[in-house]
């Protein structure tokens, strides 16, 4: 989901003695607008994404279906500024549900999971792999779930090319190995309750256009106060224009797997 959040820049006080008004006006203009911003994608999940159910056969390491999904994220657009760092985020959760005729050994799921990411060059690549595991004592039914939580960061804990990111990509979610547990003929059910993966842009951005003309607008102002004002202006003080404070923020929401 898309979020922009800017904070307001600041004056240097040594200079608004040494520029004319308008001029002081101006550079706070200009610098307000170069600030540290963030764009965040995300993507969920949730059992139409993956179910099945499992019949065991006694054993603690019964293979249940294979996860994978694939979303496509918007690159970066480098018109917007200097990207400074990527943030991936993945949150999963699994459930499973069983009825046990027999209760004799203890319910229990476990796996991992891969997050691959795709781009034109260098290609298919894995990002990162979390896993996880969680069980129960015997019981002829009941529920439990499985968590599974990692954020990687470049540059830091991913040695990728920030570059890489201002070209169109995937990312996937592959399972690996996930297994589920339970006594002879019991029938277990197994889903993604929920789930997420984001992608955070971390970038400065870059002055608007408009800003750049109420600079030279302003400034041009300036320059023309000068001339009448003469030996007045160490008795003037410059008010500052004041700056945008708060942030906005507008979120979408794309289901994967749709």
């Amino acid at each position: 989901m898309p979020t922009a959040a800017h904070s307001k820049g600041g004056l240097f006080p040594s200079l608004q003695s040494a520029l004319p008004v308008a001029a002081v006006i101006a550079l706070a203009v200009f610098t307000s607008r170069a600030d540290a911003t963030q764009i965040i994608e995300i993507v969920t999940y949730d059992a139409s994404d993956y179910s099945g159910s499992i019949v065991t056969n006694g054993f603690s390491n019964n293979p249940i279906a294979s996860l994978e999904v694939t979303d496509a994220f918007e690159p970066f657009n480098p018109t917007l500024g200097t990207l400074d760092a990527v943030t991936v985020a993945l949150s999963l959760t699994f459930q499973i549900d069983w009825t046990d005729p027999n209760p004799t050994s203890s319910p229990s799921i476990s796996g991992g999971v891969d997050v691959v990411w795709d781009v034109n060059s260098p290609g298919e690549q894995t990002l990162f792999g979390t896993g996880g595991g969680n069980g129960t004592g015997p019981s002829s039914s009941g529920s439990l779930t499985m968590s599974m939580q990692r954020t990687v960061t470049t540059p830091g804990s991913l040695a990728f090319d920030l570059s890489n990111f201002t070209s169109p990509y995937t990312l996937s979610i592959v399972s690996d190995s996930m297994t589920v547990g339970g006594s002879n003929g019991a029938t277990i059910d197994y889903e993604l309750a929920s789930g997420s993966l984001s992608v955070t842009y971390d970038f400065t951005a870059v002055p608007e256009p408009a800003s750049y003309a109420a600079c030279v607008v302003i400034g041009a102002v300036g320059l023309a106060l000068v001339r009448p004002r003469g030996r007045r202006q160490g008795r003037d003080r410059g008010q500052a224009a004041p700056g945008s404070d708060g942030a906005s923020a507008v979120q979408t929401s794309a289901a994967a797997g749709r």
